[in-house]
């Protein structure tokens, strides 16, 4: 997929992940008012292309979609293979998330694997997939969306801290690498929050058994 430009585009283009509700809804308003065009990602295609309809209508500026389940491999390269290839991309916003607490000997190996696949696994091969082009024209940002939780682990968050463990750590040793490159990688550490789209946000400590999705 090619992402279209748009008459007011100097900013060039952001990728947002998880794109179509919560922290990625957010990032997508708000840099769309900055003039970025935007490729939104997310599993949710009714969603994505509304919330594209939205920001195209309201901010002027140019929004496409593109449908991926990132704890599907075939989608991370899909994903991948595209953003990689379109010089216009001036912005990654690694926000696709998902979790699933409880006790680690309760918790399905198959949620266990969709969070290391869709938290570390997929952010570590976009980041990747960009970061050379971004290097050789000297113009790009990726931003990483860690957690509070990149910091230490409850008896109910095990797997989860330690995928975004992975993603502070992952983000810190792509500054170093980077040297003199200025615009690489700032990591986020939010908070959990209880409402989708932000309306609130607020620090709520979810109970042992449940999780949360950033559409991944």
């Amino acid at each position: 997929m090619s992402v279209k430009a748009s008459p007011n585009s100097e900013n060039g283009t952001a990728v947002i992940t998880g794109a179509s509700s919560g922290i990625g809804k957010v990032y997508a308003d708000r840099l769309a008012k900055r003039g970025y065009n935007l490729l939104l990602i997310a599993r949710r295609g009714d969603r994505l292309k509304e919330l594209a309809r939205q920001l195209r209508n309201d901010q002027g500026i140019s929004a496409e979609t593109l449908v991926a389940d990132l704890g599907n491999p075939a989608d991370v390269k899909k994903v991948a293979d595209t953003i990689a290839t379109d010089s216009r991309i001036t912005m990654l916003v690694n926000n696709a998330g998902t979790s699933k607490s409880g006790p680690s000997i309760k918790v399905p190996l198959i949620e266990v694997d969709r969070q290391l696949d869709v938290n570390a696994r997929a952010l570590t091969h976009l980041s990747l997939a960009v970061l050379p082009g971004f290097k050789k024209r000297d113009r790009g940002t990726i931003i990483n969306i860690g957690s509070v939780l990149s910091f230490y682990a409850l008896p109910f968050t095990t797997t989860y801290s330690g995928t975004k463990g992975h993603v502070m750590l992952f983000t810190f040793g792509l500054q170093q690498e980077s040297g003199g490159y200025k615009r690489l990688c700032p990591a986020s550490a939010p908070g959990n929050y209880c409402n989708r789209d932000l309306g609130h946000i607020g620090r709520c400590l979810e109970k042992p058994g449940r999780g949360y999705d950033h559409d991944s």
